[in-house]
């Protein structure tokens, strides 16, 4: 299933498993199955600005596809990467989900997601890129290219150079060892306004290469945090830090409960799912009348999905697995 397995919320930092090659998370020759990447903070290869480490070091690397049919299968969103040679760099396969990260390479980085090797000619086949912040361009030529790959929403312009004379997170820093991954947080200014924040896309592609569109309120903003919203941070901002609690999680008999401890009685509880692409597959709402409400979701198919739970002043957002 879509996004069930994970690789999740890991900090990774000064590393490099080799001299060269290598990547902080890192597959090969797999088929992913649809694995998700999701939420994590990468930063410092050790080669990035120190030759003797070697070369060709990535942030999140999915090197090959599956020997039979190259198919890849993978899903790389919401991570934050900074200080490499190459953010992301994806060799010879089909079928990539690239979303909602923020991918800033050191200097002298000639891409932020590349296709090191191109030799069965994918070129990015049934690859959907959409709704990063980048600091490089994305290779659109001949040889190693993603020529075929659609890209959307993304913005290829957020060098740290670029970054410094245009804020537009909370933040970021590039040096040092006090680093956060919520200093990538969106700023609300004239140019995230412009360029960011609800610049978003939600347009999902089949294996087929159908587009499947499903009407939205608003568009999700770039990079990694939704602006004004907590969304699932890395610190350990939960549920259960403001008084609600959503159990069990994986839900494994169509019914989900959440626990409302710490909401004044009668406030509108509202509550979302929505699947891994922004389709939103279950809403309703309920006033805070007791200690936790249960919500029959057992229509709802197997796999892993967002929900937010939200009053009138509060909005937080976490995933729950659905084993139905």
């Amino acid at each position: 299933k879509r996004g069930v397995a994970r690789v999740h919320h890991n900090t990774i930092v000064d590393y490099s498993r080799r001299s060269a090659d290598c990547g902080g998370i890192e597959t090969g020759f797999t088929d992913m199955q649809w694995a998700r990447i999701d939420h994590n903070y990468i930063y410092n290869t050790l080669g990035h600005d120190l030759g003797k480490y070697g070369n060709r070091l990535y942030g999140i690397y999915f090197d090959f596809g599956s020997f039979t049919d190259d198919r890849i299968r993978g899903i790389a969103d919401h991570n934050v990467v900074t200080n490499t040679q190459r953010p992301m760099t994806i060799n010879n396969g089909t079928d990539v989900e690239v979303f909602n990260n923020v991918l800033i390479g050191s200097e002298g980085t000639p891409y932020s997601i590349t296709n090191g090797v191109n030799q069965s000619g994918h070129s990015g086949l049934r690859y959907h890129i959409f709704n990063n912040i980048l600091s490089h361009p994305i290779p659109n030529g001949t040889g190693g290219s993603l020529a075929n790959a659609r890209f959307t929403n993304n913005i290829t312009d957020a060098t740290i150079d670029y970054i410094a004379a245009n804020p537009i997170f909370v933040g970021p820093k590039f040096t040092g060892a006090a680093r956060k991954v919520t200093d990538f947080i969106l700023l609300d200014n004239s140019t995230t306004r412009s360029r960011l924040i609800d610049k978003g896309n939600l347009t999902y592609y089949n294996e087929a290469g159908v587009s499947d569109i499903d009407p939205v309120t608003g568009n999700p903003d770039l990079g990694v945090y939704e602006w004004q919203t907590i969304t699932e941070l890395l610190e350990g901002t939960t549920l259960e830090n403001i008084g609600i609690n959503v159990f069990p999680n994986p839900v494994s008999d169509g019914w989900l409960t959440v626990g409302i401890n710490g909401i004044a009685l009668n406030t509108s509880i509202e509550v979302t799912l929505s699947d891994l692409c922004g389709r939103i597959v279950y809403e309703g709402n309920f006033n805070s009348v007791g200690m936790s409400q249960r919500l029959n979701i057992g229509t709802i198919q197997p796999g892993v999905y967002v929900i937010s739970v939200s009053d009138s002043n509060t909005k937080i957002i976490s995933n729950i697995t659905v084993l139905n």
